[in-house]
């Protein structure tokens, strides 16, 4: 009887154990395709994005772009080339992207990386935003003392806000741009003219 049980426990135990290795499978092949449908969209990003200038001593950290169009949950990248002029090595550094508006950390993604003295490397840094934002930020990229600056531009925003011109600008984008000191990326960011309209109909950025 005891030989009995013991042969129903061990078979109950091989189904259980069947059955949690089936369901790990799946489960594990879920997390590969989504994941991995992602970092495909990354790559294929990365390769589609412009080499940014080669940085020197005087212009030490370049970028592939002065702006990004951003669209919610979708992925970005922007390259950013750094020069190390100090007097040794930059050893598994990461430049830091900070914005006027504060961004989670899982939404920004860069590899740290060595640069040697006198060299130096391109990181690529990848935006995956999933906050409910709207309008336009400025970002900065720093690392150590030097920084660069670029502007993100939500497509909500971008798409429908104004283009100068006959567009019609926007006085919430005007606005913000005149709080958080954004106002010389508004040309850029909409077109030639917007600040002006910013000036002439709301008073902004003048």
């Amino acid at each position: 009887m005891n030989k009995k049980s013991t042969l129903q426990l061990s078979v109950n135990g091989i189904i259980v154990l069947i059955l949690a290795t089936v369901v790990l499978v799946i489960a594990l092949g879920f997390i590969r395709s989504f994941f991995g449908g992602v970092s495909d969209n990354f790559l294929t990003l990365i390769e589609k994005e412009p080499e940014p200038p080669i940085p020197s001593s005087s212009k030490v950290i370049t970028l592939s772009r002065e702006k990004i169009k951003m669209q919610h949950g979708e992925p970005e990248v922007i390259k950013a080339a750094i020069y190390n002029p100090a007097q040794g090595e930059w050893s598994n550094i990461a430049p830091v992207v900070s914005c006027s508006v504060p961004l989670a950390n899982e939404e920004i993604k860069i590899n740290p990386k060595t640069i040697k003295q006198r060299e130096y490397e391109i990181f690529n840094i990848l935006f995956m935003i999933e906050s409910n934002l709207e309008n336009l930020y400025l970002c900065r990229i720093e690392i150590d003392d030097y920084y660069n600056e670029f502007i993100l531009v939500f497509e909500e925003i971008s798409g429908g806000g104004g283009g100068g011109p006959g567009g019609g600008a926007s006085q919430e984008i005007c606005q913000n741009a005149e709080n958080n000191n954004l106002c010389s990326g508004l040309d850029l960011a909409f077109g030639d003219g917007y600040r002006a309209e910013c000036c002439s109909n709301f008073g902004l950025c003048c």
